[in-house]
């Protein structure tokens, strides 16, 4: 049955799924925060910023108008930063019809909050919202061009599990059910500073076997994480765990992991910010949160305290490692 779907972001991940829905036969109001998307997408009908290779099935619309986007949907998927997702919650509140399930693609935690993307939604339009998650391996541009991809989808609700399942699968995107709606989240937000790790140590002109080290050490701390947030431990070995996490350390379109190898060669996160064309990864707003919650929590997260000491305090590679080395030789890993 053909529904009407919202996606609230139009950056490369949103636009990628939107076009999944698309071609599945559905009618998809893509909701851009910028004019110049906006304009592009009326008038050449791709995303020229975010997926410019991609020509967008007619059944995407594009608005400037939260509003009009969220009306009448039947379903709405958000991909908006973290950092802006409660402000676009806000808006949205007033006009989102009373059960309408609402779909995660956004992967990091808050800051100050410590909540993960479903909590920011729950906290805003209230506890009843039904939530569903969608996370793995999954490159925007890849799943776009209908290369073959797998992820999950997560919900307390099997059926709304069901419901999304059958939106987006077709012969080229399978989808995996999982109950672990918060593990499914940490997955997706910590595998992303991972990344930002195993950058540092590649532009450091690190070994492979070190990286091959640090990616083990990384899944540790991020199944430690998990629990920590009331997930599932095994989530950890899932595709929204290993399989998105060694996407995004090895793969060559992995934001996360390309400012991590500028941070490792030596140029500081100013600098960084203000290259044409670089936008800061989802990764650099997680590591904050991250370093919060092992503060106020008491616990060793070395990979990622070590990785933070890199971007924000300027320290060389070594530090993270010794960081790493440690831990696992006290055995708090």
């Amino acid at each position: 049955m053909k529904k009407k779907i919202a996606m609230l972001g139009a950056g490369a991940w949103g636009t990628a799924v939107a076009t999944v829905l698309a071609n599945n036969g559905h009618d998809v109001t893509l909701w851009c925060f910028e004019c110049d998307v906006v304009d592009a997408i009326k008038k050449v009908h791709r995303n020229e910023r975010y997926l410019p290779t991609i020509a967008l099935n007619p059944s995407v619309t594009a608005t400037n108008d939260l509003a009009r986007a969220v009306a009448d949907a039947d379903v709405i998927f958000e991909a908006t930063p973290i950092a802006f997702l409660r402000a676009v919650l806000l808006k949205a509140k007033p006009h989102v019809k009373p059960h309408v399930p609402w779909v995660v693609l956004s992967k990091g935690i808050e800051n100050d909050t410590l909540m993960l993307p479903s909590s920011i939604i729950q906290d805003v339009l209230g506890l009843t919202t039904n939530v569903a998650v969608v996370a793995g391996p999954t490159f925007a541009q890849e799943l776009a061009q209908g290369k073959f991809s797998a992820a999950v989808v997560a919900s307390d609700h099997a059926a709304l599990c069901n419901e999304i399942i059958s939106l987006l699968a077709n012969a080229h995107f399978m989808l995996q059910s999982s109950n672990d709606l918060l593990g499914v989240q940490v997955g997706g937000a910590v595998k992303n500073v991972i990344a930002l790790a195993i950058g540092i140590a590649r532009g450091a002109k690190q070994t492979e076997n070190t990286i091959a080290y640090l990616v083990t050490e990384g899944l540790a701390e991020l199944a430690k994480i998990i629990e920590l947030f009331g997930g599932k431990k095994e989530t950890a070995m899932s595709l929204a765990g290993l399989g998105d996490l060694v996407l995004t350390c090895m793969g060559t379109l992995s934001k996360n992991l390309r400012v991590g190898m500028m941070i490792g060669s030596g140029s500081c996160l100013h600098d960084i910010k203000a290259k044409p064309g670089i936008v800061l990864p989802e990764g650099v707003n997680t590591i904050k949160s991250l370093d919060e919650l092992a503060g106020k929590k008491g616990i060793r997260l070395p990979l990622c305290r070590g990785a933070y000491e890199c971007i924000f305090e300027g320290k060389p590679f070594d530090v993270m490692l010794d960081l790493v080395r440690s831990a696992h030789n006290s055995g708090a890993l």
